[in-house]
């Protein structure tokens, strides 16, 4: 507006600009719904879950709790078995499946378990959820997605080598890793080998 001194990007005042802010506003809406929705999932899986010294795989507890001060963690997370269907943490809390814990060898289940207290010590998961809360936020955005997917990648890449470092067996680590990656893809994408949490309650 030359005569008022104003400057509105042409998206917003011109006629295509109240289609393309309905399009950007649905799009985040649907994508912080989604995540809304995945919430209450987990909630729900973790009420179906019980702690593993209950289950017969009890014997997996110490390698956690061993980890865990290997990682330096005050308090070892507390591991819960999923129901059948699964295959495997919420910062403080691992969640895993016996169908996981039978089909990895031992130095393959520590890999798996110490790659998750990893993304435990580094605290991984707050910085996820508000990464991706603000990936949803700017969803028509694809730098978003694409800064969203650099922290991902560079955080699992993180854990791996950590994982890797305590517990000095990066082959038996990757492979554990290839496995339940492998059974989730069987499973589809809800199957899991392991789902970080905020809380420890």
């Amino acid at each position: 507006d030359e005569a008022g001194g104003i400057v509105v990007p042409y998206a917003l005042w011109g006629s295509p600009g109240p289609y393309l802010f309905l399009i950007g506003v649905s799009v985040s809406s649907i994508m912080v719904l989604r995540r809304l929705v995945g919430a209450v999932s987990i909630h729900r899986l973790i009420a179906r879950s019980i702690p593993i010294e209950e289950s017969e795989h009890a014997h997996v507890a110490p390698i956690v709790e061993r980890l865990a001060r290997a990682a330096g963690l005050r308090q070892p997370p507390e591991l819960l078995l999923m129901p059948p269907g699964y295959p495997a943490g919420r910062r403080y809390r691992l969640l895993i499946s016996g169908e996981a814990v039978e089909a990895l060898t031992r130095p393959e289940l520590e890999g798996l378990l110490a790659h998750e207290i990893a993304h435990v010590r580094s605290k991984d998961v707050p910085v996820m959820i508000l990464g991706g809360f603000l990936r949803d936020i700017v969803a028509w955005n694809p730098i978003g997605h694409l800064a969203f997917r650099k922290l991902t990648s560079d955080r699992e890449f993180e854990a791996d080598r950590r994982a890797a470092s305590l517990t000095g067996k990066p082959l038996a680590v990757a492979s554990g890793l290839l496995k339940v990656y492998e059974m989730s893809c069987r499973r589809g994408p809800l199957m899991r080998a392991a789902i970080p949490f905020v809380r420890r309650k």
